[in-house]
């Protein structure tokens, strides 16, 4: 992309922002509006307890993974913070250290765990078809970002990719 379109490859990072937040509100009204109250399985105090655990925890890691890599950089709002003449500073070292040293995508273990929680306070199924299709959602843009951190840090990447598991630390 950077290559076909220069011009509008500094804003890509803007509109994939603004697109998948739009569809993750859409999918959430949707949610919402449409939900059945027939339950997968009896809730009790220890799955609201685990449910509000991992979702509270969930939301808070990817909050805390979204700020750490720079929000203004991650949403592309510095886009328009940039101007012609402006020089774009190096590429970052890749990081892994902290919860990069568990996970390669913070931010998206951080969205499985607030689905899981979810999961557990309200067992349906819509529940888990969202949580399905948030994860196919999550694999395609893996596979994506993986592919430009590839391109950006080569043979660093690829012997970090060996070592540390993409979303859910020593399984996945």
């Amino acid at each position: 992309m950077q290559q076909k379109y220069p011009k509008i490859f500094p804003f890509y990072r803007l509109f994939y922002t603004l697109f998948s937040g739009g569809f993750f509100l859409l999918i959430i009204w949707w949610f919402v509006e449409k939900h059945e109250n027939s339950y997968l399985f009896e809730l009790n105090v220890v799955f609201k307890f685990m449910g509000t655990i991992l979702f509270i925890a969930g939301l808070s890691l990817t909050g805390w993974s979204v700020w750490r890599y720079g929000f203004a950089e991650f949403t592309g709002i510095n886009s328009f913070l940039k101007t012609e003449n402006t020089k774009l500073k190096e590429s970052p070292a890749l990081n892994t250290s902290g919860i990069n040293a568990w996970v390669r995508h913070p931010i998206y273990t951080g969205i499985v765990f607030a689905m899981l929680g979810l999961l557990f306070l309200l067992p349906t199924i819509m529940t888990l078809s969202a949580i399905i299709i948030t994860c196919i959602y999550l694999e395609i843009g893996i596979r994506l970002e993986e592919r430009k951190l590839i391109e950006e840090f080569g043979v660093q990447y690829i012997e970090y990719r060996k070592k540390v598991k993409k979303v859910i630390p020593l399984v996945y």
